[in-house]
């Protein structure tokens, strides 16, 4: 190996540091959250489809931008380049640069839809060219490759708008995916190995060049404060906070009993319950512990009305446990539900009281 070789240049520190510091941007952005809405559904008649704020989502491409565009020197495959220059013997990179960038390549080349020849890769260079940083109007007079405003206008009416949007959201979701991936398992362990091993540090401090947060106290002891207009601003009541964190996948089942609670006052039992079986009491269910549900009993009783839902919950490693919640708040459970539900519990406290 040639010795321009044994260490990265300065520039070279420097695109790894502004790939983590995009890639950081990145994963703070609501639209990464894990309360972003992004459905294509059909109820029987007519699809439809359900998004987050466009504010999130527009926010998020500032940073994905960065890190998409080929002459940024924080560009996915330059730093990849970069990475695999000097690193190419170290675990994390042999681990895990080849399993994102091949992620990453079968995204780009899949179709947007089963009957267009459309790629991902096309339709994301298509929204940001386009509509987003650019309308390429003009550009596209010099070199007709270039997408534009018209071009966007024709693909999509041909894909249909909702799914048209629909397809660069999920895209931007994927592509986001690798980039978090990259910057956890590789690149952010990388940067500091080079610190250690070479003396090598950026040329700037990674931060957040547009703040952490609605406030904010730099070093120099100066507090920032950003509040949008109250035109914008909609606070977010406990029920509606509670509402939120139950949509989440991770409280799916155990969102599944408290409806059935039947209660008013669900968010007022939730904060002063010491556990799940307090929710419970506090609810007025009589529990029965079982070794084994027997759920063609249970089902039975569904046919007699007696029960008004039979939720599982799914563990690992295996056995799952089920709940039985039965008219006249009985629930009859086992003691594995209980332990599943406590854990839920704890979490969603934790989140309740943030």
């Amino acid at each position: 190996m040639s010795s321009r070789l044994t260490k990265p240049t300065k520039v070279e520190v420097d695109s790894l540091a502004a790939f983590i510091e995009a890639a950081e941007e990145l994963q703070q952005e609501p639209f990464f959250g894990p309360d972003e809405k992004l459905t294509l559904g059909h109820n029987g008649k007519n699809y439809y489809c359900a998004f987050g704020d466009r504010f999130h989502f527009r926010s998020a491409l500032v940073s994905f931008r960065r890190i998409w565009l080929n002459d940024e020197a924080s560009n996915f495959y330059r730093v990849l380049k970069i990475i695999n220059k000097y690193e190419c013997e170290e675990w994390c990179v042999k681990m895990w640069v080849p399993m994102i960038r091949q992620q990453h390549q079968q995204t780009e080349n899949a179709p947007v839809a089963h009957t267009s020849n459309f790629t991902t890769k096309q339709l994301v260079d298509l929204w940001l060219n386009a509509v987003f940083a650019h309308n390429n109007i003009a550009q596209k007079r010099r070199n007709p490759k270039h997408f534009d405003r018209v071009d966007f206008e024709r693909y999509a009416k041909e894909l249909e708008y909702a799914f048209f949007e629909y397809s660069f959201r999920m895209a931007v979701r994927h592509f986001g995916l690798c980039y978090r991936n990259l910057l956890k398992c590789v690149a952010r362990p990388i940067l500091d190995s080079w610190k250690e091993k070479y003396g090598l540090v950026p040329s700037f401090q990674i931060g957040a060049p547009f703040g952490r947060g609605m406030e904010e106290t730099t070093k120099d002891g100066v507090k920032i404060t950003r509040i949008a207009s109250t035109q914008y601003w909609n606070p977010e009541s406990p029920e509606q906070k509670l509402n939120r964190f139950l949509s989440r996948h991770e409280f799916q089942r155990f969102g599944d009993v408290l409806k059935q609670m039947d209660v008013s006052n669900l968010v007022e039992i939730l904060n002063q319950a010491e556990s799940y079986r307090d929710i419970l009491n506090k609810c007025g269910f009589q529990i029965e512990l079982v070794n084994v549900v027997d759920r063609q009993k249970v089902r039975q009783d569904m046919v007699n009305h007696q029960v008004l839902a039979l939720i599982p919950c799914h563990s690992l490693p295996p056995p799952d446990f089920d709940s039985a919640i039965y008219v006249g708040k009985r629930i009859v459970t086992q003691q594995g539900a209980i332990d599943f539900f406590e854990k839920k519990f704890r979490r969603l406290k934790e989140l309740l009281a943030q």
